[in-house]
């Protein structure tokens, strides 16, 4: 795996209110990089609850139980970046849906 030392993989989170890389455990599961990414990314959390955002790799819903380590490994998740791995916080606005690619 090519996550830094201690099993931990550079994760990029994109979003359409920002991005941001944090370092996770390759047995983090994509519900642990939700959370952090909804608290860290969304600026207005009264109009985007919780509930209405998910994540996405390579434009594809990911569910939250999904492990860090098996998705790093079965994608192309460079991303041009120096990132393990890419994921993106997306969710629908009253216009429809909301996301960076």
């Amino acid at each position: 795996m090519a996550g830094q030392p201690h099993g931990t993989l550079k994760v990029l989170i994109t979003s359409v209110d920002g991005n941001t890389t944090h370092p996770f455990k390759a047995e983090d599961s994509v519900g642990t990089v939700h959370a952090f990414a909804y608290e860290k990314l969304v600026q207005d959390k009264t109009q985007v609850p919780f509930g209405t955002t998910h994540m996405e790799h390579d434009g594809q819903p990911v569910a939250d139980a999904e492990v860090l380590g098996t998705l790093a490994a079965r994608g192309q998740s460079r991303h041009g970046q120096d990132a393990d791995l890419v994921l993106s916080l997306v969710w629908t606005s009253q216009g429809g849906r909301t996301r960076i690619v």
